[in-house]
């Protein structure tokens, strides 16, 4: 058994999962254990690659944990709290077999939805009201921008619904 420990951080722990997987032996079952604690990812040092998920827009993606083409992996999170920030991928588990995740919660920094409560309606427009509480975003030149972390959701280049 190969066992790699990730020692908890208040920064960015992307970097700490990096390091990990490359220590993954093929030859063996490898086990990930992460120390208790609330740890964030962030963009940086993400692993960049092109997938195409079934629920998501296909393209380069940002992956925190890229388990790929591996066998016999268990990430154990110690009843830890997982929580991703900007607009990246927390898993993608692809040409893998016998992997197991367990032990950790999963959370986001900012929704991965937007909502807004139509105020009014009528042949000159919508009116909505948006919850700032709740949303960081703007208005400008009749699009809608939401901020998360680095990333610019905006309905200039896509529709929401």
């Amino acid at each position: 058994m190969n066992d790699i420990f990730i020692k908890h951080t208040d920064g960015n722990a992307t970097l700490e999962v990096a390091e990990a997987l490359k220590q993954i032996k093929m030859t063996e079952t490898n086990v990930i254990h992460f120390e208790k604690g609330r740890y964030t990812f962030f963009r940086a040092g993400t692993f960049e690659g092109r997938f195409y998920p079934s629920n998501n827009t296909s393209g380069l993606k940002s992956v925190v944990f890229p388990i790929l083409n591996v066998k016999d992996l268990i990430i154990d999170g110690w009843d830890s709290e997982f929580v991703f920030c900007d607009r990246i991928f927390p898993f993608i588990i692809q040409n893998s077999e016998n992997i197991t995740l367990k032990n950790f919660n999963v959370d986001f920094s900012s929704p991965r939805h937007y909502e807004a409560t139509v105020v009014r309606a009528d042949e000159e427009g919508i009116e909505l009201k948006i919850d700032r509480s709740l949303y960081k975003f703007d208005a400008d030149g009749g699009s809608f921008n939401f901020y998360d972390g680095s990333y610019i959701d905006t309905t200039s280049n896509r529709k929401f619904f």
